[in-house]
C-alpha cells in the first residue's frame, strides 16, 4: 500500500480559506502509475475534489500536491483515495483522512 501523509490544522473558522498538502509515498520494489483523489467532505454538504495526483512515482519516492478550500459552517474531514494501476485496471492502494473542525471565535465583546 502506498504511504499517504495529510498536513492540514486542526481548525478553522467559517469563511477561513485552508490550506491541505498531500504527499503520497510508492511502497513498491518497482515503479508504478497512481491517481489520487484529494475531497473536502464537510458534514453537512456533499464532498467534493480539491486535487489530484495522476502519475507515476518511482520506488520509495514521495509526489505532494497542495490544495486548498473554503472553511464551510460545519467541521470538514480531508479525504484521499489512492488507487495504482495493476496489469489492466485500477486498484485500492490506501486511504486517509484528516477532519478540519470549524473554529468559534470568541466575541470581541461581552456586554452585560
Amino acid at each position: 500500500m502506498a504511504s499517504i501523509s495529510i498536513t492540514a490544522p486542526s481548525s478553522a473558522e467559517e469563511g477561513e480559506r485552508v490550506s491541505v498538502s498531500v504527499r503520497v509515498t510508492s511502497t513498491l520494489a518497482y515503479h508504478a502509475s497512481y491517481e489520487a483523489t484529494i475531497y473536502a467532505v464537510p458534514d453537512r454538504y456533499p464532498d467534493y475534489v480539491i486535487g489530484s495526483i495522476d502519475q507515476i512515482i518511482k520506488s520509495g519516492e514521495s509526489v505532494t500536491r497542495s490544495a486548498s478550500f473554503t472553511m464551510p459552517d460545519c467541521n470538514t474531514t480531508v479525504f484521499v483515495w489512492v488507487e495504482r494501476w495493476s496489469k489492466d485496471h485500477w486498484v485500492y492502494d490506501g486511504s486517509k483522512s484528516k477532519v478540519v473542525s470549524l473554529e468559534i471565535p470568541a466575541p470581541d465583546n461581552l456586554s452585560s
